[in-house]
């Protein structure tokens, strides 16, 4: 049985792009993995802060602590490809893209986003767009948290979880042409563009996400 809604983290709230409907389910309703996500969520923000959600879907995932945030006067933005019906009165919609977002530089203290802004891109270049594009929008001393999906061969668990703490390859997925896919240096693309991994978090299991890792990204090379 899960915990009642009201006592999760913003952690296991955060939405996707890939598969949106069953994802923002299952994030809503626990996964082991994004329960890693941002636990500290409450030390981070303050009154006048701004969460950017890249890659919302629907903006399920995010409504779900969205109003007690937008309480505490912290703001909260919700970003998709595909801008999605406006249903949640407390979130801001941003009529942009992941290259073009339309905001103020150094104007977001923390942005989430799981498997869309370092997951879809039609090309390398594309991606070096996302990215540069992150880097301006993110405040000096804020936090990207992004879902990846490293670029592993390997079945032994024990083996995928050593080699997701030195994993630098990624998988990238085009948004529109479902077989194109390729692999990317995930170091060099963020140093390139004055970013950083931080840290990275494993997953503790889980049914969808379970391979995949969570980078805690900041600014600086």
């Amino acid at each position: 049985m899960h915990e009642s809604m009201e006592h999760r983290p913003f952690s296991e709230m955060v939405s996707m792009e890939r598969n949106r409907d069953s994802r923002d389910y299952a994030l809503i309703n626990g996964f082991s993995h994004a329960k890693d996500f941002l636990d500290s969520l409450e030390k981070q923000l303050i009154r006048g802060d701004r969460i950017l959600d890249m890659g919302c879907g629907k903006g399920k995932a995010i409504s779900q602590i969205g109003r007690e945030l937008s309480l505490q006067g912290i703001n909260c933005l919700a970003l998709d490809r595909e801008l999605p019906e406006r249903q949640y009165k407390f979130l801001e919609y941003i009529d942009g893209t992941f290259s073009e977002t339309g905001l103020e530089d150094n104007s977001v203290d923390l942005i989430v986003s799981v498997c869309g802004l370092l997951y879809y891109a039609e090309d390398e270049q594309d991606l070096h767009e996302h990215v540069k594009e992150t880097e301006r929008i993110l405040a000096s001393n804020g936090e990207l948290s992004a879902v990846v999906d490293p670029v592993i061969y390997e079945h032994d668990r024990m083996k995928i979880s050593l080699a997701q703490l030195a994993t630098q390859e990624i998988r990238l997925q085009s948004p529109t042409i479902n077989n194109k896919s390729f692999k990317i240096n995930v170091c060099n693309l963020l140093k390139d563009e004055g970013l950083r991994i931080d840290r990275r978090i494993l997953p503790k299991g889980g049914m969808m996400i379970d391979d995949e890792i969570t980078l805690i990204i900041k600014k600086g090379k």
